[in-house]
């Protein structure tokens, strides 16, 4: 794939990622889990609260 030597997790590399809401890796995927941050090289570039949600009975 001649991804280089700044792919991987490794201090100085770059660091884009997303932080979803959900328990874990299963639950993020099967749930559709809302993404609240996303960073791009390390920065933060988009960010939103979770959602409330009420049950009324």
């Amino acid at each position: 794939m001649h991804l280089g030597d700044s792919y991987g997790i490794q201090e100085g590399n770059p660091a884009s990622f997303v932080v979803m809401d959900a328990k874990n890796y299963h639950e993020a995927l099967n749930m559709d889990a809302p993404v609240l941050k996303s960073y791009k090289d390390g920065k933060l570039i988009a960010s939103c609260t979770p959602a409330t949600r009420k049950i009324l009975f």
